[in-house]
């Protein structure tokens, strides 16, 4: 009994700590503070429909490249069906409106978020419509990312008889050259090979 009790107490504190922090605007926070208090008590009142309106709210401040992910805002999978996906609202919207605790304060955003949550993935249409949309916007997203990683090779104009391998061939690596290394470099390629200046024979 003294330990239901105190866990009890402890769910509470806990729970008036995620309530602070719903009201501030800080979701993440609140919702980590009534995970514990779900974790010691999880009957307390009021701590379902708390859980349940954090639920919604952090989803929905999770993006898609861009765009809302329906399935965060539901705590959904895209590769569950729409039956499995129809039990999670229909126990996000227990917890939302049966919850014996008191109510929430500025829940509307949260009502209506989750509203709209139906009509596009609770029914097979709004659902393929909304994956359809999804796959497009992941493969242009991939797109953009090829993009910002491809480098431009420059090629210099071809000189006369060089072969295809030796035009596409990148230039060797920049280096320091010491002064006598290039004094040997700069005689060796001004050097005329011999040449017999012999007299013609008749």
């Amino acid at each position: 009994m003294l330990q239901s009790e105190g866990l009890r107490n402890a769910a509470r504190v806990n729970k008036e700590a995620a309530m602070e922090c719903y009201k501030a605007g800080r979701f993440g926070r609140a919702k980590d503070k009534a995970y514990v208090a779900s974790y010691f008590f999880p009957e307390l009142p009021g701590l379902r429909r708390l859980n349940a309106v954090l639920q919604v709210l952090i989803g929905y401040d999770k993006k898609f490249n861009g765009s809302v992910d329906w399935y965060a805002v539901l705590g959904a999978y895209p590769t569950e069906d729409v039956p499995t996906i129809q039990k999670r609202y229909r126990k996000l919207f227990l917890d939302m409106t049966m919850d014996d605790g008191e109510s929430l304060v500025g829940t509307y955003k949260a009502n209506k978020i989750f509203s709209d949550s139906w009509k596009f993935l609770c029914n097979e249409k709004g659902k393929k419509l909304y994956d359809m949309r999804r796959r497009d916007q992941l493969q242009l997203r991939e797109r953009q990312l090829r993009s910002s990683l491809f480098v431009p090779v420059v090629l210099s104009a071809p000189k006369p008889n060089m072969s295809n391998e030796q035009m596409v061939q990148p230039p060797p690596p920049s280096f320091r050259v010491s002064g006598g290394e290039r004094k040997r470099k700069a005689s060796s390629s001004t050097t005329v090979p011999h040449v017999n200046k012999g007299r013609k024979k008749q």
